[in-house]
């Protein structure tokens, strides 16, 4: 039964790129009519006992995830798993957080983020509010547009999660400190002034409609606001 498993790995290999799960090889073998155990011993025992040449994966902080590798694979392999726990990372973070990291702003502009209840950014030249942190701009993905967290390509999101990771740390914040804090509303302040009328997105418009008493006190849910951000 081993030699079956490990046929399958490597077949799975030869025609794919991404990890094989546990789960998947065996239901392929039920379906096969084939047993997924062994004297007792269940095809995750099997697996691990085809070390070296295999390497059975099983995530830490979601043990129902097992992928299935051959050893020789483990650096293609690697990405996956930095990626996938990426993704856990970011659906954990108010979408203000993120949205902080990815807004697009015009030439000038900078980014401010206050971890403190209620979580915002702001955009504009500068900042006197000492709750406000400046968002450093070579750990922003300015312009990056996300419809929604499992939507960003691997690459980007293993990026984007290590950037706000090493902000946090930079600027002493842990998880926690979000954990309390309100999710979801983005204080979106007025668009710089030195814009060209191409270069404006739909925010800009719509918040150059606004009254400039009410333009820089403006609330917009930050899935409202990316949209806006990307259409021009």
């Amino acid at each position: 039964m081993k030699d079956e498993i490990k046929r399958r790995v490597e077949e799975h290999y030869e025609a794919r790129a991404d990890p094989l799960l546990l789960s998947k090889l065996g239901s392929e073998m039920r379906k096969d009519g084939l047993p997924t155990e062994e004297n007792g011993r269940g095809l995750l025992d099997l697996a691990r006992q085809l070390a070296p040449d295999i390497v059975a994966y099983q995530d830490p902080d979601s043990p129902a995830y097992i992928a299935i590798y051959p050893s020789s694979r483990h650096d293609e392999m690697k990405p996956y798993f930095e990626a996938r726990s990426a993704y856990r990372f970011l659906s954990a973070l108010p979408k203000s957080v993120i949205l902080a990291f990815c807004i697009q702003v015009s030439d000038g502009e900078k980014v401010f983020l206050r971890i403190k209840n209620p979580i915002r950014y702001t955009r504009g030249s500068t900042n006197n509010d000492p709750d406000f942190i400046e968002v450093d701009e070579d750990l922003r993905f300015s312009g990056l547009y996300i419809e929604a967290i499992n939507s960003i390509p691997r690459e980007q999101v293993t990026s984007l999660a290590r950037n706000i990771n090493h902000w946090f740390d930079k600027n002493g914040i842990t998880i926690e400190d979000l954990k309390s804090s309100e999710n979801g509303l983005v204080d979106v302040l007025g668009p710089s002034a030195n814009v060209e009328k191409e270069g404006k997105t739909a925010l800009d418009r719509l918040l150059e409609a606004q009254p400039s008493e009410i333009a820089g006190k403006l609330v917009i849910p930050a899935d409202i606001a990316v949209h806006l951000s990307k259409l021009r």
